[in-house]
């Protein structure tokens, strides 16, 4: 049987329960040239002193949504969806300053559109997806 902790928001499962394993459906099977990543173009466009604190931002997203597997290179940002950014916000919320969680939240976003942008993803799922 499985319980929620709403303090937490997460999944209690029981011990009869088999482990989860790590979201791989979101990391990339190849690395994609870099003028083709969604990260990698986001950061380009940034101040140079702006790039460094907001990749560490995006490595965070990356292992929140892979379970610790992918940076933010590897991450398939095409693929990120509603439930995805829902659960970074959440996670976000709960475990950073506001205005840290709200940087990250930006990154998120910015890369989001660049996905979009590059023809990753259509309209509607970037506007549900960066709608946090």
């Amino acid at each position: 049987m499985n319980d929620f902790n709403l303090d937490q928001l997460s999944l209690i499962v029981s011990q009869n329960a088999p482990v989860p394993h790590p979201n791989c459906q979101l990391t990339l099977i190849d690395a994609l040239p870099l003028d083709q990543n969604p990260a990698a173009v986001y950061l380009a466009k940034l101040k140079k002193s702006s790039r460094r604190p907001q990749k560490c931002a995006l490595d965070t997203i990356a292992r929140i949504l892979s379970n610790g597997m992918a940076s933010c290179f590897e991450l398939d940002w095409s693929r990120v969806r509603y439930q995805h950014t829902a659960l970074v916000r959440s996670q976000l919320m709960d475990g950073y300053a506001p205005a840290t969680a709200n940087r990250f939240l930006c990154a998120l976003r910015g890369t989001l559109e660049e996905a979009w942008l590059l023809g990753q993803m259509t309209a509607e799922d970037y506007h549900r997806a960066a709608h946090l």
